[in-house]
Parts: C-alpha cells; structure tokens; sequence
C-alpha cells in the first residue's frame, strides 16, 4: 500500500489497468496455450510489476517490446489459426475466405501495439529524442487504433452474420474482446504521460469571457463531423478532451480533468450524455456571459437522441468565442495611447545656452505716452517743439 499512496491518478489507473491485463491475459492462456498468449502476459505482468515497484529505464523498455513482439507473433499466427478468414460451413461443406477487410483488424491491432512499445519507450526509457515532438503530438494515436480496431470488428461481424448466408467471421471473438478494450484504455493513459498530461494545473475561474482567454481551437462544422463519421465516432472521445481543456477557466472550484472525462465517456456510455450537457452550459457562459438553461436541456435532449447535432451546437458556441479573441487584441492595439520617446539626457556641456529676454520695444513714444527722462521735448526756433 506505501508504494501504491505516492502514485498520481494517472499511474493509479495505469497500474489498475495492467494488473487487469494480467488476469484477463492468464484467463487466455489457461484457455489456449500459444506463443503469442504467452508474450502477452509475459509483457503485461512485468508491466504491472514494475509500474507498481519502479524500475529501471531498460527494464521498462524490455516490457513494452514484449508487448510489440507479442502483437507481431500474434499477427502472424492468425493467418495459420484461420483468424482472418470469413468461414462458411453448411453440412460436410466448408469454405474460407481471406481478403483484405477481415486482415485489416489484425493489421490495427499491430499498429496500435508498436504505438504502445514507442510510446513507453518515450515516457519511461527516454527512447526516441529525436521524434520526441513529433510523438508526442500524437500521443492519442494508439489509443484509436485499439478504438476502430474494436469497432471496425464489431461492424463486420455483424455484416458477415447478416448478410453472409450462414457464414461467420472466425476473428470476431480475437479482437472484439475485453483485452481490445482494456489496451486501448491503458495505451491513452500511456499517451498521457508522454504527452506530460499527468495532472492539469489549477487555473483562475472567471465569468468574464473577454478576460479567461482560453485556447479555444476554432473548427468547422462541416470538419467536426466528417471526423466524427469517418471514425465511427472515434474523433467525438479526441473531441471531448480538447473541449474540456478549452472550458477549464470557466469550471468552478472543482475543475474537470480533460483525460479522466474521456475515460468516463469510454466505459460508462451515458455519462457522455452529462458531460454534453455540461459543457453547453459553460460553453453558453463562454460566448454569451451567463448560462442558457434552454440551450443545455436542448443540448441534453440531442445528446441521447442525435449526439453529433448536440455536437455541432457545443462547437458553435466555442468557434464564437475563438472569433471573438482576435478581435479583442485588436481593439486593445488601436487603443492603447502612444506614449513619447524620451530624448536621452546629454551632458551639461551640451545643453544649450538660455536665450535672452527679448529687448523692450523702444518705439518712439506716441502722444499718449509720456516721453521719458532722456527723450525731452526741446523748443525749436520756429516755435514747435523738438525731441532729442
């Protein structure tokens, strides 16, 4: 219990994760033994070890790479166990077919695994420091991998059950799995930390929208929902988490954490039907300044029935608020004052001289004006008078 109190959240789940891997992986085994089964729970139960113990940089490495090369051999090996193949039987009758639609879950699956293997090489052995950046933009890459392979295999099974005449896709249980799932969990916990999301700092609440600030991403409606179809709804969970983080400085005193909200929204499906609910309340504080009752209960209303269009709605208060930015700095450039350069003082040598006063004027007196004690009036010979 003391080495599990010093641990973050994010390492709690992390580890939870890995231990339920290690069951689940040993469940496997004990079912069907075979050389893949036993690489994955080989890779899974040194990593719930060492997450739990710590360890070395090399020893952390050597564990993600067992999970590669458990995905690698396991890869290969469906081709022999038939994992690929759409399987028709119909008395002493029987067909299989391979092509590459019902290859193409096994390949997702492989990728999403070498992602891990990168991934924890990044954030645990120091691996890769040239493609640091690069990697850790796409941190949520495997995560989705593991995603659309569990969706893309739900989806043909249940073509090839349909419309298949009796036929059968034989990897249906391989990969629409609990481990498929519990993978996914732990490569976005992986990704996290390799992204340095461990904990998200406290930030200021402001019902100001002008002075929060937030990096609010602007995003067409049009884009937002072709990701969204085209991912079979993957993007939505990519989504949600940007969203959050976009929405923070609006929180109260308890913010929410954008990758924990994500998890909730993978495993409890009605929770992402709160969560749409709340954020049109604080995306209505953030573009208008106080909270739209009518729109978060409409929001609410299209989160269970069409949650794409409740979407949409979300993602036009903020593209309003991410319009609303720029403009505010513009109007703080035209109305901040110009202040005066200031001439530098020289040296009192260099000061120039005062002028002097400028001399009296020393016109010549009119008649109103009496004559001052240099300038008497002389009498002149003929009688009129002179100045001198």
């Amino acid at each position: 219990m003391e080495a599990i109190k010093g641990k973050t959240v994010l390492e709690k789940i992390s580890l939870a994760l890995a231990a339920v891997l290690t069951l689940v992986h040993l469940a496997v085994l004990m079912d069907r033994f075979t050389l893949s089964n036993l690489l994955w729970l080989l890779a899974a139960g040194a990593l719930t070890w060492l997450l739990l113990r710590g360890g070395k940089e090399e020893y952390f490495w050597y564990a993600f790479l067992g999970v590669g090369a458990a995905a690698l051999v396991g890869f290969f090996a469906g081709f022999s166990r038939e994992l690929y193949a759409i399987v028709t039987a119909r008395g002493e009758y029987r067909n299989t077919a391979e092509n590459f639609f019902t290859v193409l879950p096994g390949l997702l699956m492989l990728a999403g695994a070498l992602g891990v293997t990168a991934l924890g090489g990044l954030a645990f052995a120091s691996r890769f420091p040239a493609l640091g950046d690069r990697m850790r933009r796409l941190w949520y890459l495997p995560a989705l991998l593991f995603a659309v392979t569990l969706l893309y295999g739900l989806c043909l099974g249940l073509l090839v059950a349909l419309y298949g005449y009796g036929s059968r896709w034989a990897g249906f249980s391989e990969f629409v799995s609990l481990r498929t799932l519990l993978w996914g969990a732990f490569a976005f916990c992986l990704g996290l930390r390799a992204a340095g999301n461990e904990e998200l700092p406290t930030r200021a609440v402001s019902a100001d929208p002008e002075a929060a600030a937030p990096a609010v991403r602007y995003c067409p409606a049009a884009k937002l929902l072709f990701l969204t179809l085209i991912t079979l709804g993957i993007w939505m969970f990519v989504w949600i988490y940007r969203t959050t983080a976009a929405l923070l400085p609006y929180e109260g005193e308890h913010p929410r954490r954008p990758w924990l909200e994500v998890i909730f929204c993978l495993l409890l499906p009605f929770y992402a039907v709160y969560w749409l609910y709340r954020s049109a309340q604080l995306a209505s504080l953030a573009a208008d300044g106080e909270e739209d009752r009518r729109f978060s209960t409409l929001c609410l209303i299209l989160g269970v029935l069409l949650t794409p269009i409740a979407m949409l709605l979300v993602q036009d208060k903020l593209n309003i608020l991410a319009d609303r930015e720029p403009e505010i700095e513009v109007e703080l450039e035209i109305m901040e004052p110009e202040t005066p350069e200031e001439e530098p003082a020289g040296d009192a040598s260099t000061v120039p001289e005062e002028e002097p006063a400028p001399a009296e004027d020393e016109s010549v007196p009119t008649a109103d004006e009496p004559a001052s004690d240099e300038e008497k009036a002389v009498p002149a010979e003929d009688g009129t008078a002179r100045i001198e």
